[in-house]
């Protein structure tokens, strides 16, 4: 990582882009595994299998892994087997348990002897390396009746950073805490993408339309800094072109994000390897 241990950096590199349709290559051949961030090499946003073949493809350690933040329990985003390999690679090195972060509502449900479960608050911070992260309510529903869905907002003195997959609008009561604060970076979930009007999952998704409108207010009420980046991931199989005609169609605040993107977020600048 550049600056390895530096607070004024966050390096973010996506195991995974994909909704929950990708569970084969399209007709082009392009893939996308389940949506999987992996932060700094030791923090992990979601996993499943998928998540942990592409840390084999891009030789990513897996002992490194110290904290795993869950969005939601839908199975796309949430493997316990998958996690209990990542568990068992820190057992075989000697090194302290892996901790998972799951929202209080159904952290009971994870019954595992391999890993420690952190119950999380919603809009209740919890430190995880050198980050603040601050678990915010999203659009969305789980498995579980009691249930609340999860953003995260990661921060320190240098670097601020939002991801929020999946969900769509900002809660009124999400949005009254972003407000708080001045992002660097707003990692996002465009499902639904372009020139999809009616699709039915624009009530707990994304598309690149409400994006923009959510955009626009972000940056002139200063939630987004000037510069800051947006990275769309989570990104439906059905319902998008391939990477190669996303690039060319957004520019300049958007990226689309890929698998094995890596994105290197230093306050105000921001760097795309």
């Amino acid at each position: 990582m550049m600056d390895k241990d530096n607070d004024l950096v966050s390096e973010l590199f996506f195991l995974g882009t994909g909704a929950a349709d990708w569970l084969e290559p399209s007709p082009t051949g392009e893939f996308r595994a389940f949506s999987s961030l992996l932060v700094d090499g030791h923090i992990l946003i979601d996993c499943t299998g998928s998540s942990l073949s592409r840390m084999k493809e891009f030789k990513a350690d897996e002992s490194a892994i110290t904290d795993i933040f869950i969005t939601h329990s839908h199975d796309d985003h949430f493997d316990l087997k998958a996690i209990e390999k990542l568990a068992a690679a820190r057992i075989q090195k000697g090194y302290p348990p892996l901790k998972v972060h799951v929202e209080q509502g159904w952290a009971s449900e994870i019954r595992t002897e391999y890993f420690t479960v952190n119950p999380l608050k919603e809009a209740v911070e919890v430190q995880a390396g050198k980050y603040k992260v601050l678990p915010l309510a999203s659009n969305h529903k789980g498995v579980y009746e009691n249930e609340t869905p999860l953003y995260y907002l990661l921060h320190n003195d240098h670097v601020c950073w939002l991801y929020s997959t999946d969900g769509s609008w900002f809660l009124n009561r999400t949005w009254a805490r972003l407000r708080e604060f001045a992002l660097d970076c707003w990692v996002v979930d465009c499902t639904i993408g372009d020139a999809n009007e009616g699709d039915y999952r624009i009530f707990d998704h994304n598309s690149l339309p409400m994006i923009r409108i959510m955009a626009e207010t972000l940056f002139k009420q200063g939630v987004l800094k000037e510069d800051a980046s947006i990275i769309l991931t989570h990104l439906a199989k059905t319902l998008h072109p391939g990477q190669e005609q996303l690039e060319k169609a957004l520019g300049h605040p958007f990226i689309p994000a890929y698998d094995g993107f890596k994105y290197i977020i230093r306050g105000h600048n921001h760097i795309q390897l």
